[in-house]
């Protein structure tokens, strides 16, 4: 038998440019048909498009996909092309469905480049119509997001990013003249690229947030007083410009800008663009110490955890209550299978805390209070307790020195704020007369309320050092949200109901300590063990010890590994059955 070839160590550089134009096609396609199945199984869909670039930017990418769809059907609506075009993109995907992964292609001959001509001109048309940059976007989103995966717990909140490989690359002429070997990791120069493009859209996309009586004028060289709160937030992102140089790709900084600020933009772009939000809530009650948190305080102690609850919450946007958004029953409002802004988040409680509305232990008046919060201050109030920057972000400007700047000091007490409210001049209408309220005032409001619940911290788990396991979060948090990306009422309200099932189905916790297996990770009781675990390389292996462990963490295993796990269960059982 001939031996099998091997495949090529990297791509030419054709094949790479042919691979960036298909994921193009597809993510334009998945803009205006939705998702693609081949035989029953998800190819394509808007997980696709969730590029993580290790920014903690997600927010962005999300809503200017959603954004560019609209464009986009906006186009296709004006010139009568809609109809034309879906039948297209499903001839397309006919001829199509056998496509190969990425990972699987080395050369053009893996890639099939064949469309009808039809198909071709109206694509183009949409090209010329969004231009380079949202182009640029939209591609190298649908690229990026190929070469990484999100990994997250027994209960579906992220922990932690991870690239799936190097994305090697035949370099072009122009880089072997500058000192470069035959090939390279492409996906970090495209990083760099997204990062700019992205930036460069929302700076220019925040000018259609700016009051109607007040012209929305050009940026001058210095930070400049601005009198509403729209266009503080548009002046603090601009200024705020950051970079982060990758510790193994320095050469190659990806680009980013204030948090707070994004979220006050992206917020006001999703009203005027129409775009609904989904606010997923899953909340963990812990058992052991009160309060605690990353240390090695109260860990002599078992930590252990449970779902209760994973409200999931469907919002629209509306001219009443001063311009803001409503919660809404998808199906009556027509916006099930619509893609939305979606808001994943936690809510961590202790069953003895004391507490009320969202720091209640009561998952009926948690629900409650968080249907009655108007959506613009929980988001709000999110974007100015989460962290400005990335670590390792490279001399961020001083966000509250731009602040300052362009909101003076009528800020400079703070608002009396809550969870619940505190915020209601938060409006979202460019037109509306009173969109004049001071964002430090805010920001100063919840720094008071960042401090008092000691919110400067809220992502779920920490790595404790290199190679060891991570530690969840243990102390009351009333909300959070841990990842923003696109999605639809009709997934997130399915995907939860039956996460929330798998967990009331048995009486297995989950725990504090957590290793990786995979693209997964899992919860254990013992440290040592996890942190063991952590540096074995066989991932069959971590699951039989965790299962030696914790015999009915089964319920937990996902993917093909719980069958592993139980043929090997299966053959283990024989085995001994013949000694005997």
């Amino acid at each position: 038998m001939a031996p099998t070839p091997r495949k090529p160590l990297f791509r030419s550089l054709q094949t790479w440019e042919t691979l960036k134009q298909r994921d193009l096609e597809y993510a334009i396609n998945l803009l205006v048909a939705e998702e693609w199945m081949v035989d029953n199984v998800v190819k394509d869909d808007y997980s696709c498009l969730d590029a993580k670039v290790g920014s903690e930017r997600c927010q962005e990418t999300a809503a200017l996909v959603l954004i560019l769809r609209r464009k986009i059907l906006g186009y296709l609506q004006k010139t009568d092309l809609t109809q034309e075009f879906k039948v297209l993109i499903e001839d397309y995907r006919v001829n199509h469905a056998a496509d190969k992964h990425w990972g699987d292609i080395f050369t053009t001959k893996d890639i099939r480049t064949e469309n009808s001509n039809s198909y071709n001109e109206t694509l183009q048309s949409i090209v010329d119509y969004i231009g380079p940059y949202w182009a640029t976007f939209l591609g190298h989103a649908h690229t990026l997001a190929s070469f990484s995966v999100l990994s997250t717990n027994e209960c579906g909140i992220p922990i932690r990013y991870r690239r799936l490989g190097d994305v090697l690359v035949e370099t072009s002429q122009a880089q072997r003249n500058a000192g470069m070997g035959e090939y390279h990791d492409a996906e970090f120069p495209m990083r760099t690229e997204f990062t700019k493009v992205s930036f460069k859209l929302i700076d220019q996309l925040s000018a259609k947030i700016i009051p109607k009586n007040i012209s929305a004028a050009g940026f001058g060289e210095k930070p400049r007083r601005c009198q509403s709160a729209s266009e503080q937030a548009r002046e603090i992102f601009h200024f705020s410009k950051a970079i982060k140089r990758p510790s193994c790709h320095e050469e190659y900084p990806i680009t980013f800008g204030s948090f707070s600020a994004s979220m006050q933009i992206l917020l006001r772009l999703c009203w005027l663009y129409d775009i609904p939000v989904t606010v997923c809530m899953p909340r963990l009650r812990y058992d052991g110490p009160l309060s605690g948190c990353n240390g090695n305080s109260g860990l002599d102690e078992p930590i252990t955890y449970e779902l209760t609850s994973a409200p999931v919450i469907k919002y629209i946007p509306t001219n009443e209550n001063g311009n803001s958004f409503r919660m809404v029953d998808p199906q009556e409002a027509g916006i099930e299978d619509e893609p939305c802004w979606k808001l994943l988040g936690y809510s961590m409680y202790h069953k003895s805390q004391p507490g009320k509305f969202l720091t209640s232990p009561c998952d009926d008046k948690f629900r409650e209070a968080l249907q009655q919060v108007d959506l613009n201050h929980i988001v709000s109030t999110f974007g100015f307790f989460h962290e400005e920057y990335p670590a390792r972000t490279e001399n961020p400007p001083d966000i509250d020195v731009l602040c300052r700047t362009m909101c003076g000091d009528n800020g400079g007490t703070g608002m009396n704020m809550s969870f619940e409210g505190g915020s209601s001049g938060c409006v979202l209408s460019p037109n509306d007369e009173h969109n004049n309220k001071n964002l430090l005032a805010f920001r100063n409001g919840v720094a008071k309320l960042s401090k008092k619940h000691d919110l400067r911290d809220t992502f779920i788990a920490h790595q404790q050092g290199p190679n060891t396991s991570y530690q969840m979060q243990h102390k009351p948090i009333p909300f959070t949200f841990s990842h923003i990306d696109v999605s639809t009422p009709r997934t997130e309200e399915l995907k939860w109901a039956t996460m929330l099932q798998k967990h009331k189905s048995t009486s297995e916790p989950m725990f504090a300590n957590i290793f990786t297996a995979g693209n997964a990770v899992y919860s254990m009781g013992d440290k040592t063990e996890a942190d063991r675990l952590m540096r074995m390389n066989n991932n069959n292996q971590k699951i039989r010890d965790l299962m030696v462990i914790h015999p009915n963490h089964g319920v937990f295993l996902r993917g093909d590994r719980k069958g592993k796990w139980e043929r090997w269960e299966t053959e283990e059982r024989k085995k001994n059955q013949v000694k005997l």
